[in-house]
């Protein structure tokens, strides 16, 4: 017998297992990273969609654009953002080849996305087979395009540019540049909590609990929001809900809030006859569309709420 074979034999048997142990370890790291990539590029193309879209109908609002929106510039920062996220989902859930599509693309199942089809978001169609991450990635940006174009239609439907009254005009552009800020903080909180979770930092789930400071921070989020759009549309005294606030329909906005209703049981529908109504509106509906979002990005954490798609 070669006195060298079994120290040979001894080395390679070492070496093979372990590689059988360090497979299911790297599976299990570039799972982690997919769905940290898919929950953290939804999270980043609604965020862009929507600014895009705010702030083509802020240059209505002011004069400076007749519209419609999107307009030239914000339909190519919007094809910007998705094509953003195809090819980030594609670096990180494609495999080696770092394009989603082919056999070597993250298992749907090892970061929560086996789950047959896109939900949906309202009935709007965004309903389309998810069999790979070319897939995920539709779903995202069809859900977040719909959420987000929304969301902007809230005020941006109704409102008509007051140019010959400063403060008027000067409330419409508060309340977009609020609506915008409020979905926009939510999302990054609420994106960073599962981030968290997905790290193993805290249980979760998010919001509640989370780490124990989103929710503190999502109502500091709606609080500016509303104290932002009192001093601005709350007339003398800078707060809404007293005589002197701007009117409803002198604002533009919706005569209703639309008839939805948040996964913690919100119900957002109702008539718009105050400022109060409309600042509680803006508030609901921001928070069903990112909580929407927000669950529909996290299969492997949370389940999609029934009130997202009816």
């Amino acid at each position: 017998m070669d006195l060298h074979s079994r120290p040979a034999c001894s080395v390679l048997g070492a070496v093979a297992l372990a590689g059988a142990l360090a497979l299911p370890a790297a599976a299990n790291a570039d799972a982690t990273r997919c769905r940290e990539r898919v929950a953290l590029e939804s999270a980043r193309f609604a965020q862009t969609v929507m600014k895009a879209l705010s702030g083509c109908e802020e240059f209505v609002i002011k004069g400076k654009s007749a519209g419609p929106c999107p307009d030239e510039t914000a339909t190519a920062r919007i094809a910007k953002a998705e094509s953003q996220l195809r090819v980030r989902i594609d670096k990180t859930c494609g495999g080696t080849d770092r394009t989603c599509g082919g056999f070597e693309d993250t298992p749907l199942a090892l970061y929560g996305w086996d789950v047959g089809a896109c939900p949906d978001i309202e009935g709007a169609g965004c309903a389309n087979a998810v069999d790979d991450c070319v897939d995920v990635a539709e779903c995202l940006r069809c859900v977040g395009d719909v959420a987000t174009n929304q969301l902007v239609g809230l005020y941006a439907d109704d409102f008509e540019p007051s140019l010959d009254d400063a403060t008027l005009n000067s409330c419409q552009v508060r309340i977009s540049k609020e609506t915008l800020r409020l979905f926009r903080s939510r999302s990054k909180l609420l994106q960073k909590c599962w981030r968290g979770v997905s790290r193993e930092r805290f249980p979760g789930p998010c919001p509640d609990p989370g780490d124990g400071k989103v929710l503190v921070k999502v109502a500091a989020a709606e609080a500016k929001m509303v104290s932002n759009i009192c001093k601005v549309c709350g007339g003398g005294d800078r707060e809404c809900g007293t005589p002197d606030d701007l009117g409803v329909a002198a604002i533009g906005f919706a005569a209703a809030c639309p008839d939805v209703t948040t996964p913690e049981g919100q119900a957002c529908g109702g008539p718009i006859t105050t400022l109060d109504d409309v600042v509680d509106c803006i508030a609901c509906v921001a928070e069903f569309k990112g909580d929407c979002l927000d669950a529909l990005a996290v299969p492997w954490a949370t389940s999609y709420p029934t009130q997202c798609s009816p």
